[in-house]
């Protein structure tokens, strides 16, 4: 059953700075809306206050769709949530008898009208796999085992840890990762008690550090990431929005082939065969020397 949005989700279009807290929420109601155009039709243009809105957004949505496929008479779109696909949406176009033209794998980015202007155009989990040591291991040895010792937390074990630290929230990790949210003052949890605000500031220090020092003694594995990234990649087509418009940015392979890289602080910079420059910037994606270190790749 097709769930259609509310003709005034169409707000989720004029946020510029969702910040961190809603940006999930705002992502989400936006690839809902994009779901649902092969459904906006005249109900949603004669909306008294959304209605130009729609119209404008559905026009500049159809004549991307027709500049992929021409000859569709109309098309379908999936949505591909989770991390198990490298995309946001399936898109099948079909004749007027409704034979299959073509599918297409499509990426969305917001507030942006080209892939450079997007804050990243992949992220992959796992980054040790493409480095010549483990960061979590050398994380967990030269940081977390003091750190932890020091605010008196439960130290996980080292083959439990890194089975789980890849996730959201490591139940190894449960109790450093509470406490470290009590100390941000951004999080919903915060509430400010002297050890949540010191042990927050340290995490955030310890991070920093590590990173840096760990990069300066690692190489990049040049042809896993390579790999990873024509795969990740493939046929792959770019569909932005910014200030009332979508564009479409196709993939070129010989942008994502690293040919060279430099070592800048808490990232790799990286040249292409196209001879294009990406970053590739080690982090964590849920709380700084807490959880799921990944590559944030722009």
């Amino acid at each position: 059953m097709i769930v259609l949005p509310e003709n005034s989700d169409i707000i989720y279009f004029d946020i510029e700075g969702d910040g961190r807290s809603n940006n999930d929420k705002n992502n989400k109601m936006r690839e809902e809306i994009i779901k649902s155009m092969p459904y906006i039709d005249e109900d949603y243009f004669n909306d008294p206050e959304h209605g130009t809105k729609w119209r404008q957004m559905k026009t500049s949505f159809d004549e991307k769709m027709r500049e992929i496929c021409p000859s569709y008479s109309s098309y379908k779109i999936e949505h591909k949530a989770g991390r198990n696909f490298n995309y946001d949406f399936a898109v099948t176009f079909l004749d007027s008898n409704k034979n299959l033209i073509k599918k297409v794998k499509l990426e969305f980015k917001y507030n942006a009208s080209t892939i450079d202007e997007a804050p990243q155009f992949v992220s992959p989990m796992k980054p040790s796999q493409y480095l010549s040591q483990s960061f979590e291991e050398y994380y967990y040895f030269n940081y977390l085992i003091p750190l932890f010792q020091k605010f008196g937390l439960t130290i996980p074990d080292l083959e439990i840890y890194l089975k789980q630290v890849h996730g959201n929230s490591p139940k190894c990790l449960t109790e450093s990762q509470i406490l470290y949210y009590q100390g941000c003052k951004k999080s919903s949890k915060y509430n400010g008690t002297e050890k949540a605000l010191n042990f927050y500031e340290e995490c955030n220090k310890l991070s920093s550090d590590c990173i840096t020092k760990f990069i300066s003694e690692t190489d990049l594995d040049i042809e896993k990431l390579n790999q990873y990234l024509i795969q990740s990649q493939d046929e792959k087509i770019y569909l932005l929005y910014k200030k009332d418009e979508f564009h479409l940015q196709f993939s070129n392979p010989d942008d994502y082939i690293i040919k060279t890289y430099e070592k800048d602080s808490n990232r790799y910079i990286a040249t292409t065969k196209s001879n294009k420059k990406i970053k590739i910037l080690l982090r964590w994606k849920n709380g700084n020397g807490i959880a799921y270190p990944a590559f944030q790749i722009s």
